[in-house]
């Protein structure tokens, strides 16, 4: 009995070595998976470009400018930003929000300068700008996306400027400039 007994704890010892070998070789496989773990990352870099900017130097056409107009494009681009703030495009007028004859005083007043969208995608959670008539009398007018809520980026926002004049029969002929600046920045 003695011997059974004997046979029996010899038996249990081995069990016992494995289970502890195996033990330990899973102790070691864990500890080089954990060794293995790490941080990967990456960074992705601010995005605030106007692109393909047009500017239109015949808005009249065909017609004589005195006769007043109603939304003529001027100029045309294009937005990508990733901002989460969202964007604003700054558009300064050198006149003042004026055509002026060269050496003369005479000016056919903008009454409003329009933003249209014409394709491409407004950044979710952002506030479109297009639609919206500004005045630009001070120099300059802004047109912005308001919420600074973006959850996607505005990617090839395509957009028109467009301006609006009254008629006036007391302009002298000639041609009558003014200098258009769009400038994008974050809304912040």
């Amino acid at each position: 009995m003695r011997k059974l007994w004997r046979k029996h704890l010899d038996r249990i010892d081995q069990k016992m070595k494995r289970i502890a070998y195996i033990s330990l070789l899973v102790a070691m496989i864990l500890g080089a998976i954990q060794a293995l773990a790490g941080t990967v990352s990456g960074i992705v870099d601010d995005i605030n470009v106007l692109s393909g900017e047009q500017f239109f130097t015949d808005i009249s056409g065909d017609d004589s400018a005195n006769l007043g107009a109603t939304d003529v494009k001027i100029a045309s681009g294009v937005i990508n930003s990733n901002s989460t703030d969202g964007w604003k495009l700054t558009v300064t007028s050198v006149n003042n929000g004026n055509l002026v004859k060269a050496g003369f005083a005479r000016k056919i007043l903008y009454t409003n300068i329009k933003l249209d969208k014409t394709g491409g995608d407004l950044g979710a959670g952002l506030t479109d700008p297009s639609g919206g008539s500004k005045s630009v009398v001070s120099g300059s007018c802004v047109f912005n996306t308001a919420t600074k809520a973006a959850t996607t980026a505005t990617v090839d926002y395509a957009f028109e400027l467009k301006i609006s004049w009254s008629a006036d029969f007391g302009l002298l002929s000639g041609t009558y400039e003014d200098t258009v600046t769009m400038t994008l920045a974050v809304d912040i």
